[in-house]
């Protein structure tokens, strides 16, 4: 009987993470690449502000204003702000729907699930290669 509670807890947990990569998926990066990536992405040679918001883990350092999300508290977060336009302005043009914003609001409340992880730029110097051990004969 132990087993099947541990089961369904386990179970619950799952379907929680599946459903918050759901939402992510469907309602935050979208936003996030057509709204935020043209001046907000680690592959931009001038990321404005400091603030890479391509990976989970550029949202929680944040840029020079600091954290961007506070994660389970989105009235703390740097991004409600902005897309709200009460501290920053974001995206500048335009203030994005409430239903947007709300959206953000719900994903950060909820744990700011986020499957994305921040790729690591993998070039090694060419001193650096010709010691790494399979390039040695």
């Amino acid at each position: 009987m132990q087993f099947f509670f541990i089961f369904l807890q386990l179970y619950a947990r799952v379907e929680a993470a599946n459903n918050g990569i759901a939402f992510f998926e469907s309602k935050i990066r979208p936003v996030l690449v057509s709204q935020c990536y043209s001046c907000h992405s680690s592959r931009n040679a001038d990321v404005k502000g400091g603030l890479a918001l391509d990976s989970k883990e550029g949202l929680l350092k944040g840029g020079d204003s600091g954290p961007a999300i506070v994660v389970g508290d989105p009235d703390k977060s740097l991004l409600i702000k902005a897309l709200e336009h009460t501290e920053f302005e974001m995206p500048p043009d335009e203030k994005l729907s409430t239903n947007v914003i709300n959206d953000f609001k719900t994903w950060i409340k909820h744990g700011a699930i986020d499957p994305r992880v921040k790729v690591q730029d993998r070039k090694m110097e060419l001193a650096q290669a010709k010691k790494f051990w399979s390039f040695k004969i």
